[in-house]
């Protein structure tokens, strides 16, 4: 009779902790989903807010004479979440990627990596360890592709955010330097001639010309 009366008590026990943690694993669920929704992603299929489109109010796109206006309205979102120069964003496109080809693929550079999609992201930087993925792409995001132009532009808005930290909100020409060389060259004095004299002064040219229009 104890031990059947120790059995009872044990089953009750194991049942009372089993609605416990199914409870707490409900809770969870039900804290996730909302969470997820107060960051944008879209709960039945976790794509960001980024991927649809964007609507600013009373946008009207400066950058036409460049951009379509969803490309425009998209980047100057992005830009206002992040704190980055739209302007200076925009100017730095113009020289990656004038013809706007979103699935574009760079020739080998000298160190035999490749440069990818809108905004040319160097592949290596892309997908090594700690790499621009590790850093700015958030895990409930969905699967990266570097063709996708807001995918690549995502990446490329929070990778000049990281170089405007860095380097300070009115430090252009560092930032356009270290887009294309690397920051670590920019702090060490070891930037290529080409950026210097051709990479740089062209994405200041832009920047002047989005500037003044």
């Amino acid at each position: 009779m104890k031990n059947s009366k120790w059995f009872k008590q044990g089953i009750i026990i194991l049942c009372f902790l089993i609605t416990v943690a199914c409870a707490g694993i409900v809770s969870y669920v039900l804290t996730r989903k909302s969470t997820l929704e107060e960051i944008g992603l879209v709960s039945t299929n976790y794509l960001t807010v980024y991927e649809h489109p964007v609507k600013v109010d009373n946008f009207v796109n400066k950058y036409s004479f460049f951009l379509d206006d969803e490309k425009a309205e998209y980047l100057v979102q992005l830009c206002s979440d992040f704190n980055v120069d739209s302007d200076l964003v925009v100017a730095i496109l113009m020289q990656e990627n004038p013809t706007l080809k979103t699935d574009a693929v760079s020739g080998p550079n000298a160190n035999g990596t490749a440069d990818l999609g809108l905004f040319q992201l160097n592949d290596r930087c892309l997908f090594q360890k700690d790499g621009f993925l590790d850093l700015f792409w958030p895990k409930e995001f969905p699967e990266f592709e570097a063709s996708n132009w807001k995918h690549n532009s995502y990446i490329a808005v929070r990778l000049i955010e990281d170089l405007t930290k860095t380097f300070g909100e009115n430090a252009y020409e560092n930032i356009a330097a270290a887009y294309n060389c690397g920051s670590g060259r920019v702090f060490l004095g070891q930037i290529p001639v080409s950026t210097s004299t051709v990479y740089v002064p062209s994405v200041m040219n832009n920047l002047a010309a989005i500037k003044w229009s």
